[in-house]
């Protein structure tokens, strides 16, 4: 049995790292005044030139201020010179009117830019005089020299990495001269031009406004984006040279590409919108991140109808979210949402009014271990022992799944593991048998790197405090302390392909050896053990560990009892638990969920009434 001056000693430890899904989870909340916006980026292929769709996607969540962020409308046309470039037009100009209303009403400025002949535009639009910009007198003409200097053709190869698809032509009918169409550049009628708005395909136009406005996030969308949403001089490259947050709204736009059996069938030979994600992939790959019309409309993205169904099920992994748990696009994957949150603006504020943020990691099973710690048979707490009982069947569960998946299990219950043998004969390969077992609880050898769980992170204090033990009955006439069984509790199960140590340097030197670079740790107790561990939250990511929390697989040590011993921030257990999760998001590493392996709602206490958990 631990004394309990030596217990009291350890007692605040905070660990976290864990991800967030943006599915069973709480949605995040933005800052007041503020917009999500998902930015799905890609990494560079191990492979120069290999396949951009198969490179792992990233997700990162931004929030802006509707007054700093402006959409450019390129290119939709009346008539395309190409039928079906123009029936395309035709079926996307109406849902993007909608998407463009809720963008108004939120106070995002719409540039519309159909490149071509402006300078009759008023004849078509006599209602809309105030759309056009006023700075200065509008430049006239397609291919004035003033009007286009930055044109960029839309495919050149980025960082030596060619373009996925062949950029010629683009059309399925252009050698049927009876069927091309005389273009009309002006606006198609599906899209409405507002006087908040502006009208102009002037470069130099759209950046001084945009200047002039403080606008710093621009979203791009429309048409054709191996074409003019890459290369016009306010197109997707220019933008960002000017130094603008850029990014391209992915289903609000199209393709030219020929897709059409024969001759004219264009490489890489896959049907037209298979290969406009290839296009997008590339462009999250290289050029700029993309987001969906959802982070503006709440509602489901956009598919032409004649789209093959892979377009939803592949690309929407923002909101809404693909099923947790389940093999991500990138292959032999698994999705995490990993949750962050910004560093308060003043140190007495509550970890969780902190902005959050979500991005998404797609890992390889074979690079992913889950470190369970101290997950005793027994505490000397009574509290603490019903809550692990409680606890600790579903955990079994989440890791299950997770050793289904190909993901390695690390049992670590810090204790007599010198004795385990005699409890757990029938698992004798769990053992590390790299070097002779360290044996005992303190064991200089074992515990060099020990912090303590709730000291202050750059000078911000831990949001909870547990100086008495963080016991509700400990001490207290009636409610003597537990002996203590280190030994981990059996309701879950060691598997022969599991490691049994807590030992932290065979630990590190395991989880290197077997090429682990993503950890996700879960246990108890979080302001103690979980970070404060020499194999804990602090000590793997200071060994270079890509290391998250699983927030909801997890317990605090906090005493919320009545009375004089009631802790600060005297909040009850549960909600102290969400305020040291929220400091670790802040400070430490990420959290996620049990949601992003089983599929499943996160866990909840029975005792836990109050706010969702974030």
């Amino acid at each position: 049995m631990l004394k309990r001056t030596f217990l009291k000693s350890l007692l605040a430890i905070a660990a976290v790292c864990a991800g967030a899904t943006m599915g069973n989870a709480a949605p995040e909340t933005p800052p007041p005044g503020t917009l999500a916006f998902h930015l799905k980026t890609r990494d560079l292929p191990e492979k120069k030139g290999g396949p951009v769709c198969e490179n792992t996607v990233r997700i990162r969540t931004e929030h802006w201020k509707p007054a700093e962020t402006g959409i450019i409308i390129i290119d939709m046309w009346g008539r395309h010179g190409c039928p079906e470039l123009t029936a395309r037009i035709n079926e996307l100009g109406p849902v993007m009117n909608e998407m463009l209303n809720a963008a108004r009403e939120k106070g995002i400025f719409i540039v519309h830019a159909p490149s071509g002949d402006l300078q009759n535009f008023d004849k078509d639009y006599p209602e809309n005089p105030k759309a056009r910009l006023t700075t200065k007198s509008f430049r006239k003409g397609f291919g004035n020299n003033t009007h286009w200097p930055a044109w960029e053709h839309g495919s050149p190869s980025e960082e030596g990495a060619p373009m996925p698809i062949d950029n010629r032509g683009g059309c399925a009918s252009c050698a049927d001269e009876a069927k091309r169409t005389v273009p009309i550049w002006r606006q198609t009628e599906g899209i409405k031009i507002n006087d908040k708005d502006s009208l102009t395909d002037d470069y130099k136009e759209i950046i001084d406004a945009f200047k002039a406005k403080g606008i710093k996030n621009v979203i791009i969308m429309g048409v054709h984006t191996n074409m003019c949403i890459l290369g016009r001089p306010f197109g997707l490259r220019a933008m960002k040279k000017q130094g603008f947050n850029t990014v391209l709204m992915r289903d609000m736009t199209d393709l030219s590409y020929n897709d059409v059996p024969g001759s004219k069938n264009l490489a890489p030979h896959v049907p037209h919108f298979t290969g406009l994600r290839y296009l997008c992939a590339y462009i999250e790959t290289y050029v700029t991140p993309t987001i969906l019309s959802t982070d503006i409309t709440g509602k489901r993205a956009f598919r032409f109808k004649e789209a093959d169904r892979e377009w939803l099920t592949v690309d929407t992994n923002t909101l809404p979210p693909p099923a947790p748990g389940k093999v991500a696009e990138t292959g032999d994957r698994i999705r995490f949402r990993l949750q962050v949150r910004d560093v308060p603006q003043k140190r007495d504020q509550k970890p969780t009014d902190n902005a959050i943020h979500v991005r998404t990691e797609d890992w390889k099973p074979t690079e992913t271990a889950i470190l369970i710690c101290d997950m005793w048979t027994q505490h000397g707490c009574r509290h603490a022992t019903a809550n692990i009982n409680e606890l600790g069947p579903v955990m079994n569960k989440v890791i299950s799944a997770a050793r289904n998946k190909g993901v390695l299990i690390i049992h670590a219950p810090s204790g007599n593991l010198q004795n385990f043998d005699i409890d757990y004969p029938e698992k004798p390969k769990a053992r590390l048998t790299s070097k002779a077992f360290r044996k005992g609880f303190g064991n200089s050898t074992h515990w060099p790197a020990w912090e303590h769980g709730s000291k202050a992170e750059d000078g911000y204090p831990f949001p909870v405090r547990a100086n008495d033990g963080g016991c509700p009955e400990c001490g207290k006439p009636g409610f003597p302390g537990l002996p203590h069984i280190g030994r981990q509790t059996a309701s879950l199960e060691i598997k022969d392909n599991d490691v049994l140590t807590d030992d932290y340097k065979e630990i590190f030197d395991y989880l290197r050896h077997r090429g682990v670079k993503n950890v996700i740790m879960m246990g108890v107790h979080t302001n103690m053990c979980i970070l404060g561990r020499p194999f804990g939250l602090r000590a793997l990511r200071k060994q270079g560990f890509n290391t998250v929390f699983m927030r909801d697989m997890t317990d605090l040590m906090y005493n919320n009892a009545p009375g004089k011993e009631n802790q600060w921030p005297k909040v009850n257990h549960f909600d102290g638990q969400r305020l040291v999760n929220a400091y670790i998001e802040t400070f430490v590493c990420p959290t996620v969920l049990s949601t992003d392996i089983t599929g499943t709602p996160a866990f909840r206490f029975k005792a836990d009434t109050g706010a969702e958990k974030k």
